[in-house]
């Protein structure tokens, strides 16, 4: 039940939208192919519908002043303190572009440090491990999730 009432809203929400780009699209709309071409992407771009980075993904994932492992780990010990056994961490200051070829994704262009960081319940600390010094990743626009079994990097 809760799901199609999110369904719902979400039609909604896509209904209001079209509406407004139809709208704004016929004060200037000559019958020209060109026209119905930027409408057809207005729409489409309308599925992305959240920003590229996504808020929890910065929060979640970029460190921009961690340099180190360890910096890295207190990073993770500070925003996700013991609700999570493991974080993916960017270490430093990546630039983002909504990524074309698959709905919904958001990834560096700019390749950074990626380090995974793990609750060791032995010493009640997060241990980071560097995944590799050149790294891509791409995450979701819509809630932030980060895809972190596609991630590439190289030494």
């Amino acid at each position: 039940m809760h799901q199609t009432v999110l369904k719902m809203k979400r039609l909604l929400i896509y209904a209001i939208a079209i509406a407004l780009v139809i709208i704004v699209n016929l004060e200037s709309f000559d019958s020209t192919v060109d026209n119905w071409e930027d409408l057809a992407d207005d729409l489409a771009n309308l599925e992305r519908c959240t920003s590229c980075p996504h808020e929890r993904f910065i929060t979640h994932h970029i460190c921009p002043y961690c340099n180190t492992l360890e910096e890295a780990a207190t990073f993770t010990r500070l925003i996700r303190g013991h609700n999570t056994m493991k974080n993916t961490v960017l270490l430093g200051s990546p630039n983002f572009e909504l990524k074309t070829y698959r709905r919904n994704r958001c990834g560096n262009t700019n390749a950074v440090k990626i380090a995974i960081c793990e609750f060791m319940h032995n010493s009640q600390e997060f241990q980071c491990k560097l995944l590799g010094n050149y790294c891509y990743c791409e995450h979701s626009t819509v809630n932030g999730h980060l895809f972190f079994k596609e991630i590439k990097c190289s030494q």
